[in-house]
C-alpha cells in the first residue's frame, strides 16, 4: 500500500474521531441544558434526616363492604359480564346480520346460523376450553401439590364413608328429549347449560328456548310435546357453560383422597320442579333412597350427604319424606332411616330459610342485575326477553316458590341483619379474649353470651331504628285524581280474574304481604298455578319444605355442618313502582295474551340509590353470600337447631363454619374470584372450604372442626328471639 493512501486512511481516522467527538460534545451539551431545565423547575430537595418532618400516619377506614359506582358494580357483576356480551352480540345481530341475510334471500336465521356453525367447525365449549388451557396456571388445578386433597392425603387422610353430591338451583344440565320444530335437532343435547345453544337461541329464536325451558303452569310438569331431563353423572354439574365450574374442584379433591366413581355419586335433578314433583314426574326421591341403600349395602358404611344451594332444601324435604309412611305420601323408611344410612350431612350455602331474589323474580320478572340494565341496553334486553316473558317463565318453576322467604314478618320483618354504611363484619362482634385471633374461632360456650352483651352495647347496629322493616317499599301512588277512574277499574277487574292483593293505596309490603299477594294472583293464573301450591301448608299442619316448622330426623348419631360464605353485599329488601297495566290484556279482550299473564302490577324501581346506606338500582344490602342472605345461610345453624328440642329432637351435633370473603383476581379464571372467594358458587372451590369438607367425609382431625363463626350472626339471632319473645 502507497504512503499516501495510508496517509488519505489516517486523514479520515482522524475525520471519524473528530465527527464522534462533535457528536457527543452536542449530546454532552443537550443533556447539560436538560439537566439545568429540570433542575430549575425540580422541587426543593427533602431537608435533612434531623429536620424530616414525620408524618402522621391517618387511620383507614374498614369497609367490609366497598361501594362501588353503578356502571363497576356491573362489569365486576358475572352476571353482568355475560349480559353485556351477549348484548353485543345482538347489536351485531339485530343491525347487521338480519339486513344482510334478509336482502340476500334468506329467512331461516336459526337453521342459517346452526349450519354457519357447523360448516366452520365453531364449538364455543371448545374453544373457551381451549383458550382456557393456553393460559398459564400456577393455582391448585395445575399444581397437586395445591390441592387441599392431595396435601390431606399426604398427611394421612383416606376415603371412608360414600358420598353422594347433590347439586343447587340451575347448575345442572337439562338435555332436551321432546320438543317441537324449532329445537328438535337439540335432540339429547343440553338445552340448559350448553353456552353454543345458548347462544344460538338467544340469537335467533329465543321464544322458542324459553317455551322448552318453561314446566305446564297448572299441573307443574311438562308441557305438552316437550321434555327436558337432568343430565346424569358428575358431568352434570361439574361445570356449567363451558369452562364456569362447579362441582369439579370438589370431585378432584375427592379424587385425591381415594374416591371414585365406586364411592361417589352425584344426584343431580330437573332443578325447575317443585320438591313434590320431583318425587311425582321424576320419582327422584325414591331413586336417592336407593341410591343411598345400594351405597351402604356395597360399602358397609353409611353415606355422607353433601349439598349445594337448593340442594340443601332438597335433602331436608327428603329426610321428611323418607322417614314418613307410605300411606301418608311418604317413601316408608321408617323413623330410624336416616340413622341407619346417614353418618352426615354437610349443607354448603343452603338457603335454609329461603332468598330474598325469589320474590322480584316472581313479582315481575326482576333481579338486580336487569334492574341495574339502563338506556339502550336495557331497552335491547327488554326488547329480547323482557319483563314478561321472564315472569311467564319464572313463574312455572316450581323451584323458585320452594326458595320463597320463610319464617314471615318474625325473621324478614325487622332491620336486625340490614347493613348501612356504619355497620361493620366478623371481628368488631368478638370478643379477643374469647376468640382465636387468626380465625376467628369461638373457643368455648361463653361465646353466645358475649355476643348476645355487645348486641346491646357498642354494635354498629345500635344505632339502626329497631322496628319493623317493610320488604317492599313503594316509591308511587296511583291513586291521585289522574289515576282514580283507571285504579277503580283496574282493582275490579283484577277480582274478576282470580287476581287479587292489588291494593293501589299501599306504601309498603312486608314479607307476609308480598307472598300473599304471589299466591293470589299465581303470576296470572289465580288460584290455578301449580308451583304456588306447593308452599302451602300440608294436611298435618307441617310443611316438608319449612325447616322452621319440620323437625331434623331422629338421628342422633348423625353430625350436621353448616359450611358457608360471608362478606358480600346480598339482596334483602327492595324499592317498587306500581303501575297501570292494559286492562284488554287484562280482561283477555286481546287474542295475543293470556288473561292476567301479561300483566305485571309492580316493577323494581331501579332509580334508587344510596351507597352510603348499601342501597343500589332499588335493592337494600345485608351480608350474605352475593346470593342467600346471612339470617337464612346461619340462623338455623347457630341458634335454633341448637336450642329447640322440637326442631332438633334427637339432639344432632350442628357445627357452622364461616369463611369470609376475599377476592383475588386469577388470569387463568379471571370470572371467578380466586381461592378464598365465598361466593355463592365460588365457596365449591374456597380452599378453607374444601379442606374442611376433605376433612368431614375422611373423618381427618375432625375434633379440629369446632364452630368458626366470622360474622355478627349471633346479635341477629339474638335480635329475632328477643322481639319474637315479647
Amino acid at each position: 500500500m502507497s504512503r499516501k493512501s495510508k496517509r488519505n486512511k489516517k486523514v479520515t481516522k482522524t475525520t471519524t474521531k473528530e465527527s464522534k467527538s462533535s457528536n457527543q460534545n452536542e449530546r454532552s451539551s443537550s443533556l447539560l441544558l436538560l439537566s439545568k431545565q429540570e433542575h430549575d423547575t425540580a422541587p426543593p430537595p427533602p431537608p435533612p434526616a434531623s429536620q424530616e418532618i414525620e408524618e402522621i400516619p391517618q387511620p383507614l377506614e374498614e369497609r367490609p363492604f366497598p361501594r362501588r359506582d353503578p356502571i363497576s358494580e356491573l362489569v365486576q357483576s358475572r352476571v353482568g359480564i355475560g349480559i353485556i356480551l351477549v348484548m353485543v352480540a345482538l347489536f351485531c345481530e339485530v343491525f347487521f346480520a338480519k339486513p344482510i341475510l334478509h336482502q340476500a334471500g334468506y329467512t331461516g336465521e336459526s337453521q342459517l346460523f346452526q349450519e354457519m356453525m357447523q360448516a366452520a367447525g365453531v364449538n364455543f365449549e371448545n374453544t373457551l376450553r381451549y383458550i382456557n388451557a393456553s393460559i398459564p396456571s400456577t393455582g391448585m388445578d395445575k399444581n397437586p401439590n395445591l390441592r387441599p386433597g392431595y396435601i390431606l392425603a399426604q398427611e394421612g387422610a383416606r376415603a371412608k364413608n360414600p358420598v353422594v353430591l347433590i347439586p343447587g338451583f340451575i347448575t345442572s344440565g337439562l338435555e332436551l328429549w321432546a320438543g317441537e320444530e324449532c329445537a328438535k335437532r337439540h335432540f339429547r343435547q343440553r338445552l340448559w347449560g350448553s353456552l353454543s345453544i345458548f347462544v344460538q337461541s338467544f340469537v335467533t329464536d329465543m321464544k322458542c328456548w324459553s317455551r322448552h325451558l318453561a314446566l305446564d303452569p297448572i299441573t307443574g310438569g311438562d308441557p305438552e310435546s316437550i321434555k327436558l331431563r337432568s343430565a346424569l353423572g358428575f358431568e352434570a354439574a361439574d361445570y356449567f357453560m363451558s369452562t364456569y365450574w362447579v362441582w369439579d374442584k370438589i370431585i378432584e379433591n375427592l379424587s385425591d383422597v381415594g374416591y371414585d366413581s365406586s364411592n361417589m355419586m352425584m344426584m343431580s335433578y330437573d332443578w325447575r320442579l317443585s320438591f313434590p314433583m320431583l318425587e311425582e314426574r321424576d320419582g327422584y326421591m325414591t331413586k336417592l333412597k336407593a341410591n343411598i341403600e345400594a351405597l351402604v349395602k356395597t360399602t358397609g358404611t353409611p353415606v355422607v350427604l353433601v349439598s349445594h344451594s337448593m340442594g340443601s332444601q332438597i335433602v331436608l324435604y327428603f329426610f321428611k319424606w323418607v322417614t314418613t309412611p307410605e300411606f301418608n305420601g311418604g317413601g316408608g323408611g321408617g323413623s330410624d332411616w336416616v340413622e341407619r344410612h346417614c353418618s352426615t350431612f354437610v349443607n354448603i350455602a343452603g338457603p335454609l330459610l329461603g332468598v330474598a331474589k325469589a320474590v322480584p323474580a316472581l313479582l315481575s320478572g326482576e333481579m338486580k342485575d336487569t334492574a341495574a340494565l339502563l338506556g339502550p341496553m336495557g331497552s335491547m334486553m327488554e326488547r329480547v326477553f323482557g319483563k314478561k316473558e321472564r315472569k311467564e317463565l319464572w313463574t312455572t318453576w316450581g323451584s323458585l316458590w320452594e326458595m320463597l322467604p320463610k319464617g314471615g314478618d318474625a325473621i324478614w320483618g325487622i332491620s336486625h341483619d340490614v347493613i348501612t354504611k356504619k355497620d361493620m363484619l366478623a371481628s368488631e362482634y368478638h370478643d379477643r379474649q374469647l376468640t382465636d385471633r387468626v380465625n376467628m374461632v369461638c373457643v368455648d360456650e361463653s361465646c353466645n353470651a358475649v355476643m348476645d352483651s355487645k348486641t346491646t352495647n357498642d354494635t354498629p347496629h345500635q344505632e339502626l331504628q329497631e322496628g319493623p322493616l317493610p320488604f317492599i317499599t313503594f316509591t308511587n301512588n296511583l291513586s291521585s285524581n289522574e289515576f282514580e277512574s283507571d285504579v277503580l277499574a283496574l282493582e275490579d277487574d283484577i277480582d274478576n280474574n282470580g287476581i287479587e292483593g292489588y291494593r293501589s293505596n299501599d306504601k309498603e309490603w312486608t314479607i307476609t304481604d308480598t307472598i300473599e299477594f304471589l299466591i293470589k294472583s299465581g303470576g296470572g293464573y289465580g288460584g290455578g298455578l301449580h308451583a304456588s301450591k306447593s308452599i302451602s301448608p300440608r294436611p298435618d299442619s307441617e310443611s316438608w319444605n319449612n325447616p322452621l316448622v319440620t323437625p331434623l330426623p331422629k338421628a342422633p348419631s348423625m353430625k350436621m355442618y353448616c359450611l358457608y360464605g360471608v362478606g358480600i353485599e346480598t339482596e334483602r329488601a327492595y324499592f317498587y313502582q306500581k303501575t297501570i297495566p292494559d286492562l284488554d290484556i287484562l280482561n283477555g279482550n286481546d287474542e295475543q295474551s293470556t288473561p292476567g299473564k301479561e300483566y305485571i302490577p309492580y316493577i323494581m324501581d331501579a332509580s334508587v340509590n344510596d351507597p352510603e346506606n348499601h342501597v343500589h338500582f332499588g335493592t337494600r344490602s345485608s351480608d350474605g353470600d352475593i346470593s342467600v342472605p346471612l339470617v337464612s345461610l346461619g340462623y338455623l345453624c347457630v341458634d335454633r337447631w341448637k336450642s329447640s328440642k322440637k326442631l332438633n329432637p334427637s339432639n344432632i351435633k350442628v357445627t357452622t363454619r364461616e369463611y369470609k370473603h376475599r377476592e383475588e383476581f386469577q388470569v387463568n379464571d379471571p370470572m371467578r374470584g380466586g381461592p378464598y372467594s365465598a361466593d355463592h358458587v365460588d365457596i365449591l372451590g374456597n380452599v378453607d372450604a374444601v379442606t374442611d369438607l376433605i376433612k368431614i367425609v375422611t373423618e381427618f382431625e375432625t375434633d379440629e372442626l369446632q364452630d368458626q363463626i366470622v360474622s355478627d350472626i349471633f346479635s341477629i339471632s339474638h335480635k329475632i328471639n328477643n322481639r319474637n319473645a315479647k
